[in-house]
C-alpha cells in the first residue's frame, strides 16, 4: 500500500492546490440526499396513507412533494456534474504541465539511455489519469459517501435491513481494494510494456526510410509484436480479475435485492414493517447499491492508474538537470529582459568523465584553454570521445571531476538564459518540424523576427534556395524536412544557433553533409561575426583552417597545437590527413 501511495505523491501537490472544487463536492453530495429521502418518505405515505389506507387528502401534497423533490435532485446533479469537469479538466491542464517540466528537466544522459518515444508517451499519460482520477474514483466516492448518509437514516426504516445491505457492502468495499493492491506490482508492468510497445512504434514511424530501403519491415514486426505480445498477455490478466470484481459485484447486487426483498416479507408478516415502508427502503436501496454496482470500474481504473501514475512517478524519481533553469525563467524573456551574453573565453580545467555504469573514465584530466574569438577542432578516430567531449562543454554531459569555466566561472555561478543565449550548439542529429522555416530557425522565440531568421540562414549558404521558394522565409516543410537534402538540412541547423548571435558556438560534425566549397564559406561566415568556435571536423579541411587543433585517441588528448605545426609532425594528426588525401 506503501508503494501504492509513492506512486502518486507527485500529484499530491495538484490535489492539494484544487481543494476547494473538491471540497465544494461535500455540501453538493449532502444536498443530493435530501430530495432522496423526501423522495422515499413520500413514497411511502402514498403506499401506506393513500393506496391501503385511502386518504384522498394525501395524493396531490405527495404528488407536488414528488415533483420539486425530483427537480431538485436533477438541478444538485447537473452542478455536481459540471463542478467535476472543471476538476478533471483543471487536474489534466495541471498534471501535463507538471510531467512536461518534469521531462524537460531531466539531463541529457536520461535521454541517451531511455527510449524517445515511451519517454515521450508520458506526456499523455495526464490525459488518462485525470480522466480516471475524476470520472471513477472522485465519482465512485460520492455515491460512496451518499450510500453511507442514506444507509445511516434507513436505520430508521429497518435497522435489519441496514445491517444487512452494510454487510454485502463492506465486503464488496474490502474485496476490491484487496484485489487492487495485490495487482500494484504487474499493473506498473502492463503500463510500462504498454508504453515500450507504442515507443517502438514511434522509432519504426520515425526510421520508416531507413526500415524499407533495406526491407526490414518484418524485422521490426517482430521486434514490436514482441514487446505488443507482453502486453497483451498482461492485459489479459487483469481483465481475468476485473472479470472476478464484475461477477462478485453482480452476484452481490442480485443477493443484496432479493434478500431485501424476502426479509422485509418476513418483517412485514411479524408487523415490524410496513408495506410502504419496504417500498421506500426499495427506493433508498437503488442509492445504497450503486457503489457496490460501480466497484468493477473503481477496481479497473486503480489498476489503470496505478500502472499510468507509477510510469509518471519514475520520472519524478530522476534526478533533474541542474543546469536547467529557463522553465522558471519564463517570465524574464516574455517581459524582454535581455540577458548577458559571455565574451567567449572558455576554460577546460583537468575534467574527467565516465558514462553512467561505465568502470572507466572515457576521459582523465583534460585540460583546454580557448580565448575568446578562437576557433579549436577537435580531431581524432571514431570512439575517441569527440562528440562527448563537445557535448559536456555544450552542458548536456556533467565531467565526473574538474570544472569548465565560462569566462572565468562555472555554468552554475551564470544564469540558464544567459548560458543558452551565450553557446549555441549545432549536434549530428538534425531535426526539421513541420512548420516554416522561420518557426524551424527560431524554434517559435518570439524575440526572432522572419527577417532576422533570413539573415541567419544567408550566413549559413540557405538564402538562393530561400529566394527561389514564393513564400521565402515562411516556406513550410514536410515532417523532419524530407523535402531538403541533408546539406540543406545541415545549414538550417547552423542557422538556428546563428541567429541567436552567440558568443560560443558548438558544432558536432554538423558540417559532414556539405561539400568543400560550401563548408569552407559557411565556416568563413561564421568566424566572421566574432564567435568562439569549437568544432568536431568530420573532415581534416575543418581542423586546417582552424586556429588550434587537438587530438584525441581513447579520451586522451595525443597532440595538440596550431594546425600548421601539427601538419609537419609525426603523428596522429598527420596520419588522419594522409588517410583523408588518400
Amino acid at each position: 500500500m506503501n508503494k501504492l501511495i509513492n506512486s502518486f505523491r507527485w500529484i499530491f501537490p495538484i490535489l492539494i492546490r484544487y481543494n476547494k472544487g473538491f471540497l465544494l463536492l461535500i455540501p453538493i453530495s449532502l444536498a443530493v440526499t435530501i430530495p432522496t429521502l423526501i423522495i422515499a418518505g413520500s413514497s411511502s405515505q402514498f403506499i401506506d396513507g393513500y393506496l391501503l389506507n385511502v386518504r384522498d387528502n394525501f395524493a396531490i401534497p405527495i404528488a407536488w412533494l414528488l415533483l420539486i423533490s425530483t427537480l431538485v435532485m436533477v438541478a444538485l446533479l447537473a452542478i455536481q456534474s459540471v463542478v467535476l469537469v472543471r476538476i478533471e479538466a483543471f487536474i489534466i491542464k495541471s498534471a501535463s504541465v507538471r510531467i512536461f517540466k518534469r521531462i524537460f528537466s531531466l539531463p541529457y544522459s536520461y535521454f541517451a539511455v531511455n527510449p524517445s518515444g515511451e519517454t515521450a508517451g508520458r506526456i499523455g499519460l495526464a490525459l488518462q489519469v485525470g480522466q480516471q482520477l475524476v470520472t471513477q474514483v472522485t465519482g465512485f466516492a460520492i455515491v460512496l459517501v451518499r450510500a453511507l448518509i442514506v444507509l445511516t437514516f434507513s436505520l430508521i426504516i429497518s435497522p435489519q435491513l441496514t445491517i444487512l445491505s452494510t454487510i454485502i457492502l463492506v465486503t464488496n468495499v474490502t474485496l476490491s481494494f484487496y484485489i487492487t493492491s495485490k495487482r500494484e506490482a504487474a499493473n506498473r508492468e502492463l503500463a510500462v510494456n504498454k508504453g515500450l510497445a507504442e515507443g517502438e512504434g514511434l522509432n519504426a514511424v520515425a526510421n520508416i526510410e531507413s526500415i524499407k530501403a533495406s526491407a526490414l519491415e518484418s524485422e521490426f514486426f517482430k521486434s514490436w509484436a514482441s514487446i505488443f505480445g507482453k502486453s497483451v498477455n498482461q492485459q489479459q490478466n487483469q481483465s481475468f480479475y476485473n472479470a472476478i470484481g464484475s461477477m462478485i459485484s453482480t452476484v452481490s447486487s442480485f443477493l443484496l435485492q432479493t434478500l431485501v426483498v424476502i426479509l422485509g416479507g418476513f418483517l412485514i408478516l411479524d408487523g415490524k414493517l410496513s408495506l410502504g415502508s419496504l417500498v421506500a427502503y426499495q427506493f433508498l436501496l437503488s442509492t445504497i447499491i450503486t457503489p457496490i454496482n460501480q466497484i468493477p470500474q473503481l477496481v479497473s481504473a486503480l489498476q489503470t492508474l496505478s500502472g499510468l501514475s507509477g510510469r509518471i512517478s519514475l520520472l519524478f524519481s530522476e534526478t533533474t538537470e541542474s543546469y536547467v533553469k529557463s522553465l522558471d525563467e519564463d517570465k524574464s524573456r516574455e517581459s524582454g529582459v535581455a540577458a548577458i551574453k559571455l565574451t567567449g573565453d572558455l576554460k577546460i580545467d583537468n575534467i574527467s568523465f565516465r558514462y553512467e555504469g561505465a568502470k572507466n573514465d572515457l576521459f582523465e584530466d583534460i585540460t583546454i584553454e580557448i580565448p575568446a574569438g578562437n576557433h579549436l577542432a577537435i580531431v581524432g578516430g571514431s570512439g575517441s570521445g569527440k562528440s562527448t567531449l563537445i557535448k559536456i562543454i555544450a552542458g548536456l554531459y556533467h565531467p565526473t571531476n574538474g570544472m569548465i569555466r565560462y569566462d572565468g566561472i562555472s555554468w552554475e555561478e551564470h544564469t540558464d538564459l544567459t548560458m543558452r543565449q551565450t553557446i549555441a550548439y549545432v549536434p549530428q542529429d538534425m531535426f526539421l518540424f513541420s512548420d516554416t522555416l522561420h518557426h524551424n530557425i527560431s524554434l517559435w522565440d518570439p524575440r526572432f523576427t522572419p527577417q532576422e531568421c533570413y539573415e541567419a540562414a544567408s550566413l549559413a549558404l540557405m538564402q538562393n534556395e530561400i529566394d527561389s521558394y514564393p513564400l521565402g522565409i515562411q516556406r513550410t516543410l514536410n515532417d523532419n524536412g524530407s523535402d531538403l537534402s541533408g546539406g540543406q538540412k545541415q545549414r538550417i541547423e547552423i542557422a538556428r544557433g546563428l541567429v541567436r548571435k552567440p558568443t560560443i558556438m558548438l558544432i558536432d560534425e554538423g558540417t559532414s553533409a556539405l561539400d568543400d566549397y560550401t563548408e569552407k564559406a559557411v565556416m568563413e561566415n561564421i568566424k566572421s561575426v566574432k564567435t568562439t568556435l569549437v568544432t568536431v571536423a568530420h573532415r581534416m579541411h575543418s581542423a586546417e583552417i582552424s586556429d588550434y587543433v587537438i587530438v584525441l585517441d581513447k579520451g586522451k588528448i595525443v597532440q595538440k597545437g596550431p594546425p600548421d605545426l601539427l601538419r609537419n609532425q609525426p603523428g596522429r594528426y598527420s596520419e588522419l590527413l594522409k588517410a583523408e588525401e588518400a
